[in-house]
């Protein structure tokens, strides 16, 4: 038996014995469930970015190269083991090894799993304190796995230098942190309503999406504050109830982990904003440590009891829970799916053949990159220090991420110093995005150049043909 699987036994007995065929059947479905959803997910949308910077580089045929890639700034992309060593007064060596072991892949999936591992062992001393004891040498190994970054300490700083002097991330405010704890689950019915894209996005802030989500963020609530009454209850009871004892670290744990996105809101008023909504989906798992929890307050053990409408109701609100993620998959419109869908094979089928596009947008450029099948590869990026500070914020982000990929030797060619290019091209198309406006930061203010709308792709892109109408200063001299 695996160490993992022997950890969930011994937490509480026989599990797997003890699990009635609707719950195995339950279990199960929720596996197809969440693997349907992905792939009806992964056939309805384009690559995202930052999954098209993994494409890049584990087609690295290198690995040396790889790994001296992403140490210069290429961009790279718990519980059963904590509830074992809550439950042993000395755990063994073994087990220790495989918490020490399990920390450094969490840190190592992303820098920010330190803070989830840091309220992993958070959780831990606040259990033990409860039991009156300190146990140093588990604390020790828990925290030796993140000793695993030092490996990756020179990627840790280039991708700190990438952000400055400032870096993408907005300021987060406490609406955000509020809203997170949803984790989106008031899109649904808010998409359901309007099912056009369009007109979801302009009722945002309409009092129906405020309704639904604040009875969420009630509903939330109310399922926490049951959840603490449970562990509160467990913390203070007779020791003897052995069976509540032992479900109690993972209730601590789970609530440690929910606290992620406060963590990360009080880092980015105090260090550096941090706040992504996608930096806090991991502790859903906490969610999902309540939810089990509550449904434990409420007794549902004891559902064949019910009369049959209560219990024909349980009964419906599982289903609908399990095919939940199916249901989302299927209802979502593609502009929902690819927010930033770029329409590739328009965009090469409009380009006439000897004509550079310049693309203003990194995340443009790289789709570009990963699905444009044109042969002659006519897309490059351009680099301008002065351009990146007076355009958006994610430019100076851009500038040094795209600086690092050429310089390590990915898509070298492509990436191009913007005087140099503008000294030897009289004539390019521009791939333009308003929301995020290459041309406003760069091109208006360069005198010598006449522009025009070649195409609009898209309502937030557009080509724009420029042409070269005088010489620039500073062309042809050493």
């Amino acid at each position: 038996m695996s160490s993992s699987s022997k950890a969930l036994s011994d937490v509480d007995g026989p599990a797997w014995e003890k699990m009635s065929a609707g719950e195995i059947l339950l279990l199960c479905c929720s596996f197809v469930s969440l693997l349907v959803s992905c792939i009806l997910w992964s056939s309805r949308k384009q690559e995202w970015v930052d999954e098209i910077y993994t494409w890049t580089e584990v087609n690295d045929p290198l690995l040396w190269h790889l790994y001296h890639a992403i140490q210069h700034g290429a961009d790279g992309g718990m519980p059963l083991f904590y509830a074992r060593l809550a439950e042993q007064e000395s755990p063994k060596l073994n087990l220790l090894t495989g918490a020490m072991l399990a920390q450094a892949a969490l840190v190592l999936s992303h820098v920010l799993g330190v803070i989830y591992g840091g309220l992993i062992l958070v959780a831990l001393v606040i259990f033990d304190a409860t039991k009156r004891r300190f146990r140093t040498r588990v604390y020790v190994f828990h925290a030796a796995g993140w000793l695993a970054l030092l490996v990756w300490s020179p990627a840790i700083l280039a991708s700190i230098a990438v952000g400055k002097p400032h870096g993408w991330i907005p300021m987060p405010v406490k609406l955000d942190v509020l809203v997170s704890y949803t984790f989106q689950m008031w899109m649904n019915p808010i998409l359901l309503l309007h099912r056009d894209y369009e007109l979801t996005q302009r009722h945002y802030e309409d009092f129906m999406v405020h309704a639904v989500r604040h009875l969420l963020l009630l509903l939330v609530a109310v399922v926490f504050l049951s959840v603490l009454v449970k562990l509160w209850r467990n913390l203070t009871g007779e020791p003897s109830k052995l069976e509540s004892n032992k479900r109690t670290p993972l209730l601590i744990v789970g609530f440690s982990i929910l606290a992620t996105p406060l963590i990360l809101l009080i880092l980015s008023h105090l260090v550096t904003p941090l706040f992504v909504p996608r930096y806090a989906v991991p502790s859903a798992i906490g969610m999902a440590i309540i939810l089990a929890a509550f449904a434990d307050v409420l007794g549902l053990d004891r559902i064949r009891k019910l009369p049959s409408v209560p219990a024909v109701t349980w009964a419906v609100l599982v289903i609908v829970l399990v095919a939940m993620p199916i249901i989302s998959a299927l209802i979502l419109v593609p502009e929902y799916v690819n927010v930033e869908y770029l329409d590739v094979p328009r965009i090469d089928a409009l380009i006439p053949s000897g004509v550079p596009v310049v693309v203003g947008w990194q995340h443009d450029f790289f789709k570009l990159m990963r699905y444009s099948r044109r042969a002659d590869a006519p897309y490059v990026f351009l680099l301008d220090w002065p351009s990146a500070l007076n355009g958006n914020a994610e430019f100076v982000t851009d500038f040094h991420l795209m600086k690092n990929y050429r310089q390590v030797g990915y898509y070298s060619r492509y990436i191009e110093d913007q005087s140099d290019f503008l000294c030897a091209h009289p004539y390019f198309l521009l791939l333009d995005n308003q929301t995020r406006s290459w041309f406003d930061a760069a091109y208006k203010n360069l005198p010598g150049f006449k522009a025009e709308i070649f195409a609009v792709i898209d309502k937030d892109r557009e080509l724009i043909a420029v042409h070269k109408a005088s010489p620039l200063v500073g062309c042809g001299q050493s």
